[in-house]
């Protein structure tokens, strides 16, 4: 009986380390309150990029496919990150296009700091969206998305926009970012119109 309390607190002592490595490696603790992409690229490289394709048949032949191409991880200057990104949206068809368009979000979600309150910004093109991101709130992490759009009205079968670029600041506190385009497709004389989106 007498050696069951020693080894029992060792138990309990290598166990709390244990534990408390694990939260560090985790962001939790160890005075870790940036966001997780910051914590997984602390260097991004903006020689990395991701993409996505997808689309829907059109009634009468052909399809509308939507494309989006960003970089993966973006190019870091200070604490923002510019994230250089393409999107294109082709009618395949030969029926006359009477509208095509192009509608793409971007989000991203900034981690909290717990001692204090910052401004977090999404940067598209000449507009800069900014917002606040409070220290003293419950809320871990803050959503936001901005929305831009682009289309054609004069017949032709496709609508791109970009090589562009969208920022995000403060990068130490990024927890995800994400690029959606939403392609829209409207025939002449047909009542329904066709819709596909493409996500990174």
């Amino acid at each position: 009986m007498g050696k069951s309390g020693p080894t029992k607190h060792i138990l309990i002592s290598s166990l709390s380390i244990i534990l408390v490595i694990v939260m560090c490696f985790a962001g939790i603790g160890c005075g870790n309150e940036y966001g997780d992409l910051y914590n997984k690229y602390p260097s991004p490289n903006p020689n990395a990029y991701t993409n996505d394709t997808d689309s829907v048949p059109v009634t009468g032949g052909g399809s509308l496919k939507a494309f989006v191409e960003r970089q993966k991880e973006g190019k870091l200057s200070g604490d923002t990150l510019s994230v250089r990104y393409f999107l294109r949206n082709t009618y395949t068809g030969n029926k006359s296009v009477e509208e095509i368009r192009a509608t793409w979000n971007i989000s991203a979600q900034f981690r909290r700091k717990t001692d204090s309150s910052f401004t977090a910004s999404i940067g598209v093109g000449t507009d800069i969206v900014q917002f606040g991101v409070g220290g003293s709130s419950s809320v871990e992490y803050q959503n936001k998305t901005v929305t831009k759009y682009f289309k054609n009205t004069n017949g032709v079968k496709e609508v791109y926009y970009g090589a562009s670029n969208y920022t995000l600041y403060p990068y130490t506190q990024l927890n995800s970012q994400s690029l959606t385009n939403s392609a829209y497709l409207k025939i002449k004389a047909h009542a329904t119109p066709y819709s596909i989106t493409a996500a990174v």
